[in-house]
C-alpha cells in the first residue's frame, strides 16, 4: 500500500481511537456518578452512529497486514460499544433518562471499560511504533517521488507540493516525538490525514497525466530546425508593410480577435514546420493573444504530426488528443477532475488507487468536450498550433473534421498547417481570409539566408568587393528557389563547396544552373554519385533508418558496420573508454555524411554540436534521421526501393542487424543506464530490441542467434536490477523500465530472466518461450499470474481502442506447461481477465470484440479455471460469463464446466489443476540461473501494494 495512503488510514484509526476513548470516559463518569442528571445524559444514537462511521473509515484492503489487523480490531471494538450503548438505550428508555447511570451500571462492569480502553491504547501504540520504525522513511521517499514526477510532467503544482511536504513533515515530527498535549497530538494526526488526502489528489492528477503523456511526445518539435536569424519577422508586421501584390497575412489581426481557425500552407520544403515552431514559441504570439483572451487565463498547446514516426501516437488522432489534453491539463490541473470525473472519483475513493489505463479515442473526445464546456466557468482560453495535417496517418477528411471540432468553441482558436492538398484547400482555403501561403511570403527571408551563409565565406566577401554581379547572382538564387527553403539549403551547400575551390561568380552561376531544379532530382543525383564501394553501407544505413522501430542513436550506425558476426555477444559491459567512444562517434558521423551525401543527418539534444561535451549523454541522445520528410518519401518510391535492394550487402537481415546494434549499445552504455535519471532510455532500447527480435521469430536459420541474443539481454537486465537493489532503490518507481521489462509496476518477482520471458510472451516469441520453459520450468510455476497476464494483455492491446484477442497459441503453451489460472488465491489472473472483459463491454466495446475472446475463455475453463472464482463486486466468474457472451456461447461454456465437474467426481473444477501444479512444484529442484527476489522487494518496500491488477495494462 502506498505509504501516505497507509498514513491516512492510520489517521482514521487514530480518530476512531480518540473518539471512542472520549465515549469510554463519558460512560465511566456516568458509571461512577450518583445521579443521572439531564446534563450528563448521552445522546446514545448519535454516539453509536459516529462510532460506526469512524470504524467504517478504518476499513482497508488486505494489502497491508498490520493495518488490516488494526482495522479489524477497530471494527470489533465498535461492535461491542454499539451493542452496549444500544443495551443502555433500551434500559434507559424503559425507565426514563433519569436512570441512565443505573442502566450503564447494569450492563457494564468496570472491567469492561478497562478492557476496551487497554485495547484502544494498544492500537494507538502499535500505530505510533509502526510510524517510527517503518513508515517515516517511506513517506519521505514518496513525497520526493511526487515532487520529481511533478517536475518530469512539468505540472503546475510546485508550490502546493512544497507546502504539502512541510505540512506532513511537521505532523510526522510531532507524532514521532510523542507530544504530550492531547490536543496537539490529535491535531498532528489530523494534519497527517489531511496531508494524505491532498497527496491522493496530486497523485491522481499525476496518474491521469501519465495516462496521456507518451514517450517522444515532443521529439518532432525538438527535431524541427530553428528559424534563421531575422527571418519570419514579416508575420508580426502590419500588413501595409508587406508586398501589396500578395494577399495580406492577417496573422496579428487573427491573434487579437475572435476568429477560430488560421491556415498556413505551402509547398514541400517551404518551411511550414519551422514557421509553426517559431509562432508557437514566440513571445509576440502570446502578447497579441492576450488581447483576445482579455482577463482570462491563456493556455497554449501544440502538436506536430510526423508521418515518418513508427509510433502511431505521433501521427494519429489519439496522439493529437492525448498531447493537447496533456499540455492543457498540466497547465490547468484544476481541470483534470473535470476531464475525467469517473476515473477521478474511482482513484480518490479507492485505497489502492487507479490502474494507469490508456484512454480510447472516444474517451479522449469526451474529456476534451467536458473541458471545453467548463472554460467559461474557469475563465480560461486555449490556442492550439497543429502542424503537418498532411502527415496524419488517416484520411484527410477525418483530421479536417477533428480540427474543426477542436476550434469550434468561442474560447478556443487554432492555427494549423499543411501542404495545399485539395481537401485542406477546400476546408480551410476557400473564402477564408485567415490563411497564408508561406512560399509566397519568404522571398526576403531566402535572400537574408543566402547572403548570411555565403557572406560567412571569405571568398564570397572578396567577390562582393571585386565583382559587381554578386547582388544579381544572389537574386538569381532567390528567384530559382520559388519559396522552397530546403532547396535553398542544399544549393547553398553546393555553392559553398565552389567558393572553397575559389570559384568566380560565373562559375557559381554555372553550378546554380546545373543544380537539380526539383528535390527528387537532387536526391537521385546525390545517391548516384556515391562511390560503388560505399553503396552497400549507404543502402544499409538508409534501409535501417527507414525501417527501424524508432530513430536510432548515432553509435548504432558504428555497430552496423562491424564485420564480426558475434561482435554484440562478445562485447563486454561498459568496457570502451570515453576516448574510444568519442572517436568512433566522430568517425561514424563523417562516414555517414560521406556515403549518404547529407541525406541522413545527426540530430543533437542541444543546439551545440560538440559531441565531446557531456559525451555519455551524447552517446544515447545523438540520433540519426533523414534530412527532411521529402527524403523519406523519395526513398519509399518503388524505383528507389528496387535500387536499394540491389545495393544492400549480401546476407543483410535488417531485424538481426538492428538487434545486434541495440544489444551492443545497451552493453556499452550500462554505466549510464543504471542511473535513475537515464533509466527510461533502457526501457526505450528494450522496446526497440523486442520489436525487431520478433521479426526473426520462426526463421530457423536465425533461431540459435535469436536465443543467444535474448539470453544476453536477460543477463544484462539482471545486472541492472542487482545494481539498483544495491543502491537501495525500489524498481517499482522506474515505471517505464518495469513496464518494458514485461511487468506490472507492482509485481514482486522481478529479475532478468523473468523480465525477458514476460516480454517474449508479450511479443509472441513462441519458440524462445518454449525453449526457456524447458530449461527452467520453475519460472512459469512461480510467476503464473505475471506470465499469463502477458499472454492475455499484449502491448498492442494496451495501445488499441478496441480489445484484441489474446494469442491463444501462446496461452495454450503456458497452460500446457503448468501455468495455474487460479493463482493467487484472492483475485487471480482468470478473474482479472473476466473483470477486464466486462469493464471493456461496459465502456462501449462491441459484441464482436468480446466474442474474439471466446476461444481463450474456453481454453481457460478446459485447463481448470474456477467458474466460481470471485471477481469484482463479489460476482462469480460464471455470472460474468453469462453477461458478456450470447446464450448459445454460454451454454457451451456451461457444458465444459459440467463435464469438468463430472470428471472430478462432483468436486470443484479447478481441484485437478491445482493438484497437478503442486506435484510439479514438488518435483522441481532447479530454480534456474536467475533467482526471484520477492523477499527483497518486501524488505525494500513493506507497505506498498503486494499486487495490482494487470488487466488495465
Amino acid at each position: 500500500m502506498d505509504p501516505l495512503t497507509a498514513a491516512g488510514l492510520a489517521s482514521s484509526i487514530i480518530s476512531f481511537v480518540s473518539f471512542t476513548t472520549q465515549v469510554i470516559s463519558r460512560c465511566e463518569k456516568l458509571y461512577r456518578s450518583a445521579s443521572g442528571a439531564l446534563a450528563e445524559n448521552l445522546e446514545l444514537e448519535n454516539l453509536a452512529t459516529n462510532i460506526r462511521r469512524l470504524a467504517e473509515e478504518t476499513r482497508c484492503t488486505k494489502e497491508d497486514e498490520i493495518l488490516e489487523s488494526l482495522s479489524s480490531q477497530c471494527m470489533s471494538v465498535s461492535d461491542e460499544l454499539i451493542a452496549l450503548l444500544n443495551s443502555v438505550k433500551v434500559k434507559s428508555d424503559r425507565h426514563g433518562w433519569a436512570s441512565i447511570h443505573q442502566a450503564v451500571k447494569s450492563v457494564w462492569k468496570q472491567s469492561d471499560i478497562d478492557d476496551i480502553q487497554q485495547r484502544l491504547n494498544r492500537i494507538q501504540t502499535l500505530l505510533h511504533n509502526r510510524l517510527v520504525t517503518h513508515q517515516q522513511r517511506e513517506i519521505d521517499y514518496k513525497l520526493e517521488r511526487l515532487i520529481e514526477e511533478n517536475e518530469r510532467l512539468d505540472l503546475n503544482r510546485t508550490k502546493e507540493l512544497e507546502t504539502l511536504r512541510n505540512q506532513i513533515t511537521s505532523a510526522l515530527h510531532d507524532i514521532i516525538n510523542d507530544v504530550q498535549q492531547e490536543g496537539q497530538k490529535t491535531r498532528a494526526w489530523s494534519a497527517l490525514y489531511a496531508g494524505a488526502q491532498k497527496e491522493k489528489v496530486y497523485s491522481t492528477e499525476q496518474l491521469l497525466l501519465n495516462s496521456l503523456v507518451f514517450r517522444l511526445i515532443d521529439y518532432r518539435l525538438r527535431a524541427i530546425p530553428k528559424e534563421h536569424a531575422r527571418t519570419f519577422a514579416w508575420v508580426f508586421e502590419p500588413d501595409t508593410k508587406c508586398d501589396q501584390t500578395l494577399p495580406p497575412a492577417n496573422f496579428v489581426n487573427w491573434l487579437r480577435h475572435d476568429y477560430g481557425l488560421y491556415w498556413i500552407s505551402g509547398k514541400p520544403g517551404s518551411g511550414k514546420s519551422t514557421l509553426m515552431k517559431f509562432l508557437a514559441g514566440h513571445e509576440q504570439t502570446q502578447e497579441h493573444l492576450k488581447t483576445w483572451s482579455g482577463g482570462n487565463k491563456l493556455v497554449l498547446a501544440s502538436f506536430y504530426f510526423w508521418s515518418a514516426a513508427k509510433n502511431s501516437l505521433q501521427k494519429s488522432q489519439t496522439g493529437l488528443l492525448r498531447s493537447i489534453l496533456y499540455q492543457i491539463l498540466r497547465q490547468c490541473p484544476e481541470l483534470i477532475r473535470v476531464a475525467f470525473p469517473d476515473q477521478w472519483s474511482q482513484s480518490i475513493s479507492s485505497v489502492t488507487g487507479l490502474a494507469e489505463t490508456p484512454f480510447s479515442n472516444a474517451e479522449l473526445l469526451e474529456a476534451f468536450d467536458k473541458v471545453t464546456t467548463a472554460l467559461e466557468t474557469y475563465q480560461i482560453r486555449f490556442c492550439f498550433f497543429i502542424d503537418g495535417l498532411d502527415e496524419f496517418e488517416g484520411r484527410p477528411a477525418d483530421i479536417v473534421q477533428l480540427v474543426e471540432y477542436l476550434g469550434s468553441s468561442p474560447s478556443i482558436k487554432a492555427c494549423v498547417s499543411s501542404r495545399p492538398w485539395n481537401e485542406f484547400e477546400s476546408s480551410f482555403g476557400k473564402h477564408n481570409p485567415w490563411k497564408l501561403y508561406i512560399h509566397d511570403l519568404t522571398r526576403e527571408d531566402i535572400r537574408i539566408y543566402v547572403e548570411d551563409r555565403l557572406g560567412k565565406h571569405e571568398r564570397f566577401r572578396e567577390l562582393q568587393v571585386s565583382d559587381d554581379n554578386c547582388p544579381n547572382f544572389v537574386k538569381s538564387v532567390v528567384d530559382t528557389a520559388q519559396g522552397v527553403f530546403l532547396w535553398v539549403f542544399l544549393v547553398v551547400n553546393s555553392l559553398l563547396d565552389g567558393l572553397t575551390n575559389a570559384d568566380t561568380v560565373s562559375h557559381l552561376r554555372e553550378r546554380l544552373l546545373e543544380f537539380p531544379q526539383s528535390l527528387d532530382e537532387y536526391f537521385q543525383k546525390a545517391l548516384m554519385t556515391v562511390e560503388e564501394r560505399y553503396r552497400p553501407q549507404m543502402a544499409r544505413a538508409l534501409a535501417v533508418t527507414l525501417e527501424a522501430d524508432e530513430i536510432l542513436p548515432l553509435m548504432c550506425y558504428w555497430f552496423l558496420d562491424r564485420e564480426e558476426p558475434d561482435y554484440a555477444l562478445n562485447l563486454e559491459l561498459g568496457r570502451l573508454s570515453r576516448e574510444t567512444i568519442s572517436t568512433q562517434m566522430k568517425i561514424t558521423r563523417t562516414r555517414l555524411n560521406a556515403y549518404c551525401r547529407g541525406l541522413l543527418e545527426v540530430q543533437y539534444p542541444t543546439d551545440t554540436k560538440d559531441i565531446v561535451t557531456n559525451m555519455f549523454v551524447s552517446l544515447l541522445d545523438c540520433h540519426v534521421d533523414f534530412l527532411h520528410r521529402t527524403v523519406r518519401d523519395f526513398l519509399w518510391t518503388p524505383g528507389m526501393q528496387a535500387l536499394l535492394c540491389t545495393w544492400l550487402p549480401r546476407g543483410f537481415d535488417l531485424n538481426l542487424d538492428i538487434c545486434k546494434a541495440i544489444l551492443a549499445l545497451i552493453k556499452l552504455s550500462v554505466p549510464i543506464l543504471v542511473q535513475e535519471t537515464h533509466s527510461h532510455l533502457l526501457a526505450r532500447f528494450v522496446k526497440i530490441f523486442f520489436h525487431h527480435i520478433a521479426g526473426l521469430d520462426g526463421d530457423t536459420a536465425y533461431e540459435s542467434t535469436q536465443f543467444a541474443l535474448l539470453d544476453d539481454v536477460a543477463t544484462i537486465l539482471q545486472v541492472y536490477i542487482e545494481f539498483r537493489h544495491r543502491r537501495d532503490k525500489d524498481l517499482d518507481h522506474d515505471v517505464d523500465v518495469v513496464l518494458e521489462l514485461g511487468h506490472s509496476p507492482h509485481h514482486q518477482a522481478l529479475n532478468g530472466e523473468v523480465a525477458v520471458l514476460g516480454r517474449s510472451i508479450q511479443a509472441g516469441l513462441a519458440r524462445y518461450t518454449e525453449h526457456t520453459l524447458k530449461k527452467h520450468p520453475r519460472l512459469l510455476l512461480e510467476n503464473s499470474e505475471l506470465l499469463l497476464g502477458k499472454a492475455l494483455f499484449s502491448a498492442a492491446n494496451c495501445k488499441s481502442d478496441g480489445l484484441l484477442a489474446p494469442d491463444t497459441a501462446m496461452l495454450q503453451l503456458l497452460l500446457r506447461n503448468g501455468a495455474d489460472p487460479n493463482t493467487p488465491a484472492s483475485i487471480n489472473t482468470w478473474a482479472r481477465y473476466l473483470d477486464h472483459l466486462k469493464w471493456k463491454q461496459n465502456h462501449g466495446i462491441s459484441k464482436k470484440n468480446i466474442n474474439n475472446h471466446y476461444p481463450a475463455v474456453l481454453m481457460f475453463l478446459d485447463y481448470g479455471a474456477d467458474p466460481d472464482a470471485r471477481c469484482e463486486d463479489e460476482r462469480t466468474a460464471v455470472m460474468i460469463l453469462q453477461e458478456i457472451f450470447s446464450p448459445a456461447q454460454y451454454a457451451c461454456l456451461q457444458k465444459v464446466i459440467e463435464d469438468k465437474r463430472l470428471k472430478n467426481g462432483n468436486g470443484t473444477v479447478f481441484q485437478e489443476n491445482q493438484e497437478g501444479t503442486r506435484k510439479q512444484q514438488a518435483k522441481l529442484k532447479d530454480p534456474g540461473k536467475l533467482h526471484v527476489v520477492r523477499s527483497t522487494f518486501r524488505e525494500l518496500s513493506p507497505f506498498r501494494s503486494r499486487r495490482k491488477s494487470l488487466v488495465h495494462r
